[in-house]
């Protein structure tokens, strides 16, 4: 009974369909979108990828990413923020 408690609840989980992006995501978008010629994954498909249970795969995907704050990224060349902010706003 227990175990069927347990299945059930994992189905639960993968039936959501999360649309924030947290680290794991962002990857599996930044994947999909490479190898599909720029093609961006839906919600769902990211859904189906995404780990639950198992530690998940950041870093292990074909474009890792590395997310640092904006001052960081800025700390050399503050001269980028417009050229950012034009690119991305």
């Amino acid at each position: 009974l227990a175990m069927g408690d347990l299945f059930s609840i994992f189905k639960e989980l993968k039936a959501v369909q999360l649309r924030t992006l947290n680290r794991e995501r962002a990857e599996l978008v930044v994947d999909g979108w490479v190898r599909n010629a720029g093609k961006v994954p839906s919600p769902a498909e990211v859904s189906d990828k995404e780990r639950l249970l198992l530690p998940s795969e950041i870093g292990q995907h074909l474009l890792p990413l590395s997310i640092v704050p904006l001052d960081q990224l800025l700390a050399n060349d503050p001269t980028k923020l417009p050229k950012l902010l034009k690119a991305y706003a």
